[in-house]
């Protein structure tokens, strides 16, 4: 039977990668707002300033993106669900396929019997 996997290249590392551009752009605001605040916590406290940048984000945009990845999670559930029961309508139908080939197989075996036994009545 064919792969029932939905293929699609897996998207949460594209998430994760929109998280960390996410990051990168409170990031951008924080250095832009005050110029010399965020140079010193850059030199001075990175973990401080990696720590506000986190929770800025866990604050503001977390649970959207975790919506996104938890939309994204049903959505391909959903496809892998329909490609199982596409395979199993199909399979169905190669088993009807298969049923009526057979009938077609004994009617023509029918019909054969019946044209030799009418040849066979005509040569006597």
């Amino acid at each position: 039977m064919a792969n029932l996997d939905f293929e699609f290249n897996a998207t949460c590392p594209i998430i994760d990668g929109n998280i960390s551009s996410i990051k990168n752009g409170i990031e951008e605001v924080f250095s832009q707002m005050n110029r010399a605040y965020y140079d010193y916590l850059a030199e001075n406290n990175e973990t401080l300033f990696e720590r506000i940048i986190d929770e800025l984000y866990k604050d503001y945009f977390e649970e959207y993106i975790e919506e996104i990845r938890e939309t994204n999670s049903k959505m391909r559930d959903a496809a892998n669900s329909q490609l199982l029961n596409l395979a199993n309508e199909y399979e169905e139908k190669i088993g009807e396929l298969k049923d009526k080939i057979y009938e077609l197989e004994e009617l023509l075996q029918e019909k054969e019997i019946i044209i030799n036994s009418l040849e066979i009545k005509q040569n006597r």
